[in-house]
């Protein structure tokens, strides 16, 4: 009789640290907040209620990670690749700009080079926004 007890009780502890062990090992992963953490939680709790938002996050930190690279190399080449990799990522839009500025400053760096009222009207139909089509328009009124 004293046995059914004692049973019941060793289930519930088992399950009950099954539970501790999902909610510990959440608790490290958001205390980390590392790629490498929140991969863990998910390799050992995949059913986890918490794994989708640990899914979430890992989304979030390889979009981080991505976008830094990008802004430190600061080159079109670095944006697109950004853009590739995460093309629906959160800095998308911030991306597409900064190639669109790189862009737009290369392209005034070579009418400098021969300028004239056709190369500022063809720069400022391709590029009608930007400190550089600015200083455009400020000199084509000077041809005009």
């Amino acid at each position: 009789m004293s046995r059914l007890p004692t049973a019941f009780a060793l289930c519930a502890a088992l399950v009950m640290a099954g539970c501790g062990t999902a909610e510990y090992d959440w608790n490290k992963a958001m205390a980390a907040n590392t790629l490498g953490a929140y991969q863990t939680f998910v390799k050992n709790h995949p059913a986890d209620k918490r794994a989708d938002d640990a899914r979430g996050r890992i989304l979030g930190l390889q979009d981080d990670r991505a976008w830094a690279l990008a802004q430190a190399t600061h080159t079109i080449a670095g944006y697109r690749r950004y853009l590739q990799a995460q093309s629906g990522g959160i800095h998308a839009e911030d991306a597409q700009y900064e190639i669109t500025a790189l862009e737009r400053a290369a392209a005034w760096k070579a009418i400098q080079k021969d300028e004239s009222a056709a190369s500022l009207q063809a720069f400022l139909q391709k590029y009608p926004q930007g400190v550089e089509s600015n200083e455009a328009r400020r000199k084509l009124k000077e041809y005009l």
